[in-house]
């Protein structure tokens, strides 16, 4: 799954914040959505949708896409792409139920002529398609059901998205980390080292974690020499590292490290708060600690 544009991001921003290897120097409406190349002809019946999403004019793209579902109802690739431009908006629930329908009309769509054409000339591709497309919805469907807390239906989600693309290490890699968050560490373990056969350098922070969650220190030296040298790696090259700022404090690292780790993340997060126009949150009047005080 690639809910980030960059191709070292790998999960939505509320996995955002589970140690992804998303890139800084992207824009921040990047964060968390499936761009319309993966839907084919997705903006030919709705370009302006697809511009004012793009420019991150959210009630503009949510608007022209809600006409283009009023022109063609069975449209799901519309469905989808509204899903993303809602759940951006911060209306969770309403991006669900625009997701959900866009899995149902995959399922329901009545074989075209074009399609019918399709399928008959290369079978095959055609069903490599269907999987594709099913695989982004239910993506995009379990990632925002991971930022809610409802991990069970998530996972549930990614599962269908593994067994659709069993060689995408990105499947397997979204799988372990819904396992993660519901704390079925063992599962996980498995379903990283799945990702990492398909692709050494996918999920490989995040099984570390899954592996000191459950106090498996077999060839733990080695493995945060490689996951240090990997953060230090991320760091230089100016994008987000692969460990997120808490983890870091539970590492062996040190704390030069951990700080730039840390900083790297309130980078993000800002820029990420300014793309969502997030206001300043008010603080109390700064006071110095006196002796023996509580406060």
């Amino acid at each position: 799954m690639k809910l980030f544009s960059n191709p070292r991001a790998r999960a939505a921003f509320s996995s955002t914040l589970l140690a992804t290897n998303c890139s800084v120097s992207i824009s921040a409406k990047d964060a968390g959505r499936t761009t319309a190349k993966n839907w084919p002809c997705s903006h030919k019946s709705f370009p302006g949708a697809g511009v004012y999403y793009e420019q991150g004019k959210l009630n503009e793209a949510i608007q022209s896409y809600q006409e283009a579902i009023a022109r063609e109802p069975n449209f799901p690739e519309a469905y989808n792409n509204l899903g993303n431009a809602l759940r951006e908006a911060s209306r969770p629930d309403e991006a669900i139920a625009c997701y959900t329908m866009c899995i149902q009309l995959q399922f329901a769509r009545p074989q075209n002529a074009q399609m019918a054409r399709a399928l008959q000339a290369n079978p095959q591709m055609a069903a490599m398609q269907q999987a594709q497309r099913l695989g982004v919805a239910y993506n995009n469907l379990g990632g925002i059901l991971k930022m809610q807390g409802r991990a069970a239906e998530a996972i549930a989600c990614y599962e269908h998205v593994a067994l659709l693309q069993p060689d995408s290490p990105e499947a397997h890699a979204n799988l372990a980390s819904a396992y993660k968050d519901a704390a079925r560490q063992d599962t996980a373990i498995a379903s990283y080292r799945r990702a990492l056969q398909l692709r050494p350098e996918e999920a490989f922070a995040n099984m570390v974690h899954s592996l000191q969650c459950i106090c498996e220190w077999q060839d733990r030296q080695p493995l945060f020499v490689r996951l240090e040298a990997e953060v230090r790696r991320e760091l230089a090259a100016d994008r987000l590292p692969p460990v997120q700022p808490f983890h870091a404090m539970a590492y062996p690292f040190s704390a030069e490290l951990a700080l730039k780790i840390s900083a790297k993340y309130a980078e993000y997060c800002a820029v990420a708060a300014a793309r969502m126009a997030v206001p300043k949150l008010p603080h109390p009047p700064a006071h110095r600690l006196q002796v023996g005080s509580d406060e």
